[in-house]
């Protein structure tokens, strides 16, 4: 029951709140007490206040709840006796401080014995404060003893319990023998220790030998540093000798003085985590081994493709056999880390002919030597013994030779003879695979001279067939024409007709005129050059000269805008062009010609005259009309390019020439035409 009850003469007096771990007071009151209230905050005691009629009360009362001091305000000391019997059946019994007035010597004496741990009369009261103060103090150590041996007890009993179950070993070891005091049951598992020998046991024979003095020096440091615990790795052994990796952890006991009692040693195994750190190590190094490895190889690698690609690029740039084998067989010999390097051309049926190239070899030009004792073009690269009598091609100490065939779409081009003294070491599979690649791209470009050489032939028979179709056609024609004419100026002569001579010298000198033109003509289809994508001032120029030539006006009508053409096909629509305007100058009898070039949605040429015309599917075969729409065919064939032509007697003639943007003839036929007039 707390607060002031009704009826009770409370002290007029402001009381510090209890802190949570305070003292439970207990204030018994039967008067007023005005010095009571001094004391009690001199004191800093904040009691749980009471009358006495309600303390002594039938029945339950505040005195049977617990407290630690009961302080009673009796007059005279009026009920003092009954207050202490009703204490007495408390377990344990709280002090009692009491102040009564009129209290002599011998009532304070048989109060004391009641049960009273104080007494204070008239006399003593101005000491209250102070007694107070000193009972609060002895309570206070009474209780503090009471929990720190409350809590020894319960340390001791946590301690037994967790050195019997604890899942690690436990070890308590005397300090200067080192000696096996107490081993919980994990520890014993551990070891493998019987509980009835235990003291016969030292510490360092569950030692591995070679780990003896780390656990020492353990100790030591330890001891002289003061460190609460040291942790170190050992091997340890058990009573089998079987070892096994152990986390140790060492912590002094220490005695009343300061020295060490004793050691607490805490053993961890480790062994799963040990093997488990070496597997990790031997994965580590077996890593890094293959990384060093991984590397190597890459680094050869990029060597190699650096090698082919500066081989490659060699074979490119290369314009003609002598330059591609030289610089190949110099290239190659330091690839391969050769001593010599001959290549040969290979013919299937005669064998090695003629050398395309050397370096580091005393050769001049010979054929397979018989001591080689191999076939001349063999399938695959070998590697081969050269016999005392090395061959003549070979350096004198020569012993080793490494052929490797050039072989292109199946044919054997030429034979290379890598040769090796002794003491070199010859190429391994790796690098043989290298240096067949290496061939390979020799091969390729072999192939691709051959290849170049055999278009450039064809085309210069196909520029040799349009020439002299193109010769036959006119200046063939006009000197046929013209033996005729001097025929008949021979035949006037004779006759002594000047009007026959006349008219025969008056052809003459026109087909003169008309071969001259012809040539001209063939000359500037001769001279037609491209230098730049835009095809428009080469157009230009030749209309001019069409122009200054024929004396004819052309209207050019030009847009250039499209994609870009590629320079051969240039010179085929110019020569396309220049055959047109050739029809027109010799057949046509026009006065105005219309060229328009298109370049969307493809490139188109149209050329239009307002000439005298004609059928064209009357044209005969042999006509020269018919010819020159064929040279035009043909040259459009060439590009992907097709010709069309539409006229009629009297009405002009339409050239139409459509270049496909894919590069392929557009229309049905690239000679299709019909005889409207454009």
């Amino acid at each position: 029951m707390t607060g002031d009850r009704a009826g009770a003469a409370a002290p007029a007096v402001a009381l510090q709140a209890p802190a949570a771990d305070a003292l439970r007071v207990l204030l018994v009151e039967d008067g007023d007490q005005p010095d009571l209230a001094e004391g009690l905050a001199a004191a800093a005691v904040t009691p749980r206040r009471v009358a006495l009629a309600e303390a002594l009360a039938t029945g339950p009362s505040p005195l049977d709840e617990p407290c630690d001091l009961v302080i009673a305000c009796l007059p005279a000391a009026h009920g003092a006796e009954a207050l202490l019997i009703r204490l007495r059946r408390l377990l344990p019994a709280p002090a009692v401080l009491l102040l009564a007035d009129g209290v002599d010597a011998q009532r304070e004496l048989a109060l004391l014995r009641a049960g009273c741990t104080e007494v204070l009369g008239d006399a003593r009261r101005p000491l209250l404060h102070e007694a107070i103060g000193r009972m609060v103090a002895s309570l206070e150590q009474r209780r503090a003893l009471l929990e720190a041996r409350g809590e020894l007890l319960r340390s001791g009993q946590r301690f037994d319990a967790v050195f019997a179950h604890a899942p690690t070993a436990v070890l308590v070891v005397d300090a200067t023998g080192y000696r096996l005091l107490e081993a919980n049951p994990a520890a014993r598992r551990m070891f493998d220790l019987a509980e009835a020998g235990l003291g016969d046991v030292a510490l360092p024979q569950l030692v591995q030998p070679d780990d003896v003095d780390v656990l020492r020096a353990a100790v030591a440091r330890l001891v002289d540093t003061g460190e609460p615990r040291v942790r170190i790795e050992l091997r340890l052994r058990r009573s089998d000798s079987s070892v096994f990796w152990g986390d140790v952890s060492l912590a002094c006991l220490q005695a009343a003085a300061g020295a060490p009692a004793g050691l607490i040693v805490n053993v961890l195994n480790i062994s799963l985590h040990k093997q488990a750190e070496a597997a990790a190590a031997g994965m580590q190094a077996e890593l890094e081994r293959r990384v060093r490895e991984k590397t190597a190889d890459l680094v050869v690698q990029r060597r190699r493709v650096e090698a082919l690609y500066a081989i490659s690029s060699q074979v490119a740039a290369a314009q003609s056999v002598a330059q591609l084998c030289g610089e190949f067989v110099g290239a190659l010999l330091q690839l391969a880390a050769a001593d010599a390097a001959v290549l040969r051309r290979c013919d299937p049926h005669a064998g090695v002919g003629e050398v395309l190239a050397a370096a580091g070899a005393p050769v001049a030009d010979c054929a397979l030597c018989a001591s080689c004792d191999v076939p001349a073009c063999a399938a695959g690269p070998r590697v081969l013994e050269v016999r005392a009598d090395a061959p003549r091609c070979l350096p004198p100490r020569a012993r080793r030779v490494v052929r490797l065939p050039v072989v292109a779409q199946g044919r054997e081009l030429a034979v290379l003879d890598l040769a090796y003294e002794t003491g070199t070491q010859i190429p391994g599979p790796g690098e043989l695979l290298l240096l067949e690649a290496a061939v390979g791209h020799l091969a390729a470009g072999l192939e691709g001279l051959r290849s170049a050489a055999l278009e450039r032939e064809a085309a210069v028979a196909v520029e040799r067939g349009l020439l002299a179709r193109e010769l036959h056609d006119s200046i063939a024609q006009a000197l046929a024409f013209m033996n005729i004419q001097i025929d008949l100026l021979r035949g006037g002569l004779r006759a002594g007709d000047p009007a026959r001579m006349e008219h025969a010298l008056q052809e003459l000198e026109a087909g003169l005129r008309e071969s001259s033109e012809d040539v001209r003509e063939l000359l500037l289809h001769f001279r037609t050059r491209t230098n730049a994508d835009d095809i428009a001032p080469a157009i230009r120029s030749t209309l001019q000269k069409f122009e200054l030539q024929c004396a004819v006006p052309v209207q050019l009508e030009i847009d250039t805008h499209g994609r870009a053409l590629d320079a051969d096909v240039q010179v085929q629509l110019l020569h396309i062009l220049q055959e047109a305007l050739s029809n027109v100058r010799k057949h046509a009898r026009a006065t105005r010609v219309l060229v328009r070039v298109d370049s969307l949605p493809r490139w188109r040429i149209e050329v239009r005259d307002d000439g005298r015309g004609f059928d064209p599917s009357a044209a005969g075969r042999g006509s020269a009309a018919h010819v020159g729409l064929q040279i035009m065919r043909e040259r459009a064939g060439q590009i992907g390019a097709s010709v069309r032509v539409r006229s009629r007697p009297g009405e002009g003639t339409e050239v139409i020439v459509e270049l496909d943007a894919g590069g392929a003839p557009v229309g049905a036929s690239a000679g299709a035409h019909d005889g409207r007039a454009g």
